[in-house]
């Protein structure tokens, strides 16, 4: 009976990999000793959450610092960033749903500051399966020059096993399109990839950003037993796109330290656009210039309107923008822009076209009007 249970027990425990014996150091004196790494032994499914674990041995005579600001182990704009002594995972193989690298903090969890363990649990879905290790180990910087970040040694790489991710999408509950100005109203969803079952109390992260990867985490929902949930799009939010982000742990209202699980962006939903014309005269002496004012509505930050002059039956673009901002929340407040009209001899015919925006609002354009050039 004690052979079975001290046999089940080893069974539960996870792979550690230990790296051979090395030292490394750092201009000031920081040594970098061992690192182990180790996965979870039992496949991942669904929503199911498991960590990848990372204990780094650690010394300096005066004591290895702990770091409040954030650090980036890796150049680029969308790597992760975390406060140091910190570590850096990556996944091998192609990319997937989730993110193919990591970084977390490491804490101390034996010793002291002098001569001590450091660790970290990372933790991971069935969407980040594949090939972990570890490859960067960082630490704050120790004065001017120093170095603040190690080549470990030789770790073998570790295995996390997963099947039938959580998939995260956004579908409009709002009939399109909509007024320029009003609320929409979306469905955020949560299903598995391949046996297409609702993750029910699922908590997700929603934000309205310019971009697909936000540092910012926004709102946070929660799915009901039918995997979905309601959520207003925030117009006093700018952006173009929504992305989805599940938390798995970290301080999430520190930027950089949360960690990301699967997540999705999608551009917001389409607005009815708008675009107004006004001409300073409408008959002068062919050649002259006339300004043509007028205002882009809702949704209009990059808005950049053309003036266009019908040839046979093809409109065709003349002259050049200038938009501004109104005063008040760029997201609400319009554009006004101004542009030149050079009629030619006798009847003109005109328009102001606005493209659609990356924002949000589809294209539109004004009715036709005259300019007569005398």
């Amino acid at each position: 009976m004690k052979k079975t249970r001290m046999l089940a027990a080893s069974l539960l425990l996870p792979l550690t990999l230990v790296a051979p014996h090395a030292e490394a150091d750092t201009s000031e004196g920081t040594r970098l000793h061992e690192v182990a790494l180790s996965a979870p032994t039992a496949p991942l499914t669904g929503a199911h959450v498991g960590h990848l674990s990372v204990s780094v041995h650690l010394s300096n005579p005066a004591g290895v610092r702990v770091g409040t600001a954030l650090q980036q182990l890796e150049a680029g704009d969308e790597q992760p960033t975390s406060t140091c002594p910190c570590v850096r995972l990556v996944r091998s193989g192609p990319l997937e749903i989730a993110s193919s690298d990591l970084q977390a903090p490491l804490q101390l969890s034996a010793g002291t500051p002098v001569d001590g363990t450091w660790t970290a649990q990372v933790p991971v879905t069935a969407a980040q399966a594949g090939t972990w290790h570890v490859e960067t180990v960082g630490i704050v910087p120790e004065g001017d020059g120093g170095d603040n970040r190690f080549d470990p040694p030789p770790v073998p790489p570790v295995v996390v096993r997963g099947s039938d991710p959580v998939v995260l999408s956004l579908v409009p509950a709002t009939r399109l399109p909509v007024k320029a100005g009003s609320p929409v109203v979306y469905r955020v969803v949560a299903r598995t990839r391949d046996t297409h079952r609702p993750v029910p109390g699922l908590r997700i992260g929603v934000l309205a950003w310019e971009y697909c990867d936000p540092h910012p985490w926004g709102t946070f929902v929660r799915t009901g037993v039918d995997g979905t949930v309601r959520w207003a799009y925030p117009r006093s939010r700018p952006g173009s796109s929504v992305v989805l982000r599940r938390p798995l742990g970290g301080d999430e209202s520190v930027v950089g330290t949360g960690r990301r699980g699967e997540q999705t962006c999608s551009p917001v939903a389409p607005y009815a656009g708008s675009v107004t014309a006004r001409a300073a005269r409408t008959s002068v002496r062919a050649g002259t210039d006339v300004a043509i004012t007028g205002r882009a509505g809702w949704a209009c930050r990059d808005a950049r309107p053309q003036l266009q002059r019908k040839v046979g039956r093809a409109w065709r673009a003349v002259g050049r923008t200038q938009v501004h901002l109104q005063r008040g929340p760029e997201w609400l407040a319009g554009c006004t822009y101004r542009v030149l009209a050079t009629p030619h001899a006798g009847t003109n015919v005109y328009r102001v076209r606005q493209p659609p925006t990356a924002y949000g609002s589809r294209a539109a354009s004004t009715r036709a009007f005259h300019l007569t050039g005398r």
